[in-house]
């Protein structure tokens, strides 16, 4: 079946006006990864690179599933001469028992000084199928041509302005394409002129300018390819920016991905038998058998709630094994921290060990976890929720003074008991006006004689 379309001379020159175009993976040597030109949103003329070599169209039949792609297109007719001008030419993909079986909407192309052709592709009309070069056909490129080529994947140099800061000088980058939820695949950061720093709207840690590797997944297998390093800065107000460049070109159409973040992005557990104050009994709980999948933020009668740290006996928070961390939580700074799980058996804490989670502390005051199914060796095991005590605000700037020079380790001793004392919020210690605070070792001998009564110590 013949497509009749309406070709409109180009008013300029595009051998002087064209897109770069350096896809390997697009070369008759490479296999299929079914790729679709459909969804690339083509605009005016290419010219075809391959690592920054000149490349052209094969003239012959490819055979499927290679080109990127599962139906390759190929080029019915040779490439022009330079006193042609622009001509018109038929794309063919092979289905296999026929080399032309699919027909496209034909294509543009001119051959220009220099010895290289330009292209005026369009979208296929369906899937999957891509234009396909010729690895037999590669060429070196001018010197200017392959300066200008690779200039466009080499990472800048880190400013050493110290006046500079990315983190008030970025472009913002909001694609909703770029979503790891998103199905959308016609993007390809190669074709992007990337210039200085973006922010993508993601919080975390504050750093400085580092270097981050970045790889590309293909189906399971997370670091099939490794791209080129780019630097990420963590900027106040939670926040990333992030200097991209150029992909490595061996990668087939990437894109950098963006991942929402887990403290905006939760589901509420909110069951009461979480609690460490409720005992296996009638009604016993088995997190075995719920469907955990995702960010979890706890809550306890409608209040933040967070995992216990705290060493729990067995029977205990709705279940027969009480999970609790092995570890302290984060603080915001740290980001994404794994932490170990580890349930109870009568008095042994570390009786068993469970599969590990994920804990992110959050602006606000509170805790996300990305919680798993427990390790199937354990009996009937839940993950155990404390109450949250954090302060919401900053107690180095809300406290009371406490001046009681008799509390001093060479005071002598009072008689004076602390839990005569009304305790509410925090304190700052003095000594004669001057900072002092808890020991932090074993107060020696005649306790009752030292601190005014028996000593407490910070452990």
């Amino acid at each position: 079946m013949s497509i009749a379309v309406a070709l409109i001379s180009p008013t300029y020159d595009p051998c002087n006006k064209y897109t770069s175009l350096d896809q390997p993976w697009r070369a008759n040597n490479e296999s299929g990864s079914g790729i679709c030109d459909r969804n690339f949103n083509w605009n005016g003329w290419y010219r075809l690179f391959y690592y920054g070599m000149n490349i052209r169209m094969p003239e012959t039949c490819v055979n499927v599933s290679g080109c990127g792609t599962d139906y390759p297109l190929w080029l019915s007719g040779p490439h022009p001469e330079t006193e042609d001008g622009v001509v018109t030419r038929q794309v063919c993909g092979n289905q296999g028992n026929d080399c032309c079986y699919y027909k496209p909407i034909p294509i543009r192309v001119k051959a220009c000084p220099g010895s290289y052709y330009v292209y005026e592709f369009v979208s296929p009309a369906s899937c999957k199928m891509a234009h396909c070069t010729d690895a037999h056909t590669i060429t070196p490129a001018s010197p200017t041509e392959v300066n200008d080529v690779q200039s466009k994947i080499t990472m800048i140099p880190t400013t050493n302005n110290s006046t500079f800061d990315p983190c008030n000088n970025y472009s913002v980058l909001d694609n909703y394409w770029r979503s790891i939820k998103s199905y959308y695949d016609g993007h390809d950061d190669t074709l992007v002129e990337w210039s200085g720093w973006y922010r993508l709207y993601l919080q975390g840690p504050e750093d400085g300018i580092v270097t981050r590797e970045v790889y590309g997944s293909n189906g399971s297998q997370c670091t099939a390819y490794r791209s080129k390093p780019i630097q990420v800065k963590a900027c106040p107000g939670d926040n990333y920016v992030y200097k991209f460049v150029k992909p490595d070109v061996s990668i087939p159409m990437p894109s950098y991905c963006a991942a929402p973040d887990p403290c905006n992005n939760y589901t509420v557990l909110n069951d009461s038998w979480r609690t460490t104050y409720r005992s296996y009994g009638y009604e016993s709980y088995d997190d075995m058998i719920v469907s955990l999948n995702g960010w979890y933020r706890l809550y306890l009668q409608g209040k933040s709630a967070q995992l216990s740290e705290a060493c729990l006996g067995y029977i205990s928070c709705g279940g027969y094994t009480p999970l609790m961390l092995n570890e302290s939580h984060p603080l915001i700074r740290d980001g994404i921290v794994t932490r170990h799980i580890y349930g109870a058996y009568y008095t042994e804490c570390r009786y068993y060990k469970s599969n590990p989670i994920q804990v992110k502390a959050c602006p606000g005051h509170y805790y996300v976890y990305k919680l798993v199914k427990p390790n199937v060796s354990i009996p009937m095991p839940t993950y155990c929720a404390a109450a949250f005590d954090r302060p919401t605000y900053d107690p180095c700037n809300n406290y009371t003074f406490l001046d009681q020079p008799w509390r001093a380790t060479n005071a002598i001793g009072l008689k004076i008991y602390d839990t005569h004392f009304t305790w509410n919020g925090w304190y700052r210690m003095f000594n004669y006006g001057r900072d002092i605070r808890m020991a932090e070792s074993c107060v020696n001998v005649a306790l009752i004689t030292l601190c005014g009564s028996m000593a407490l110590i910070l452990r």
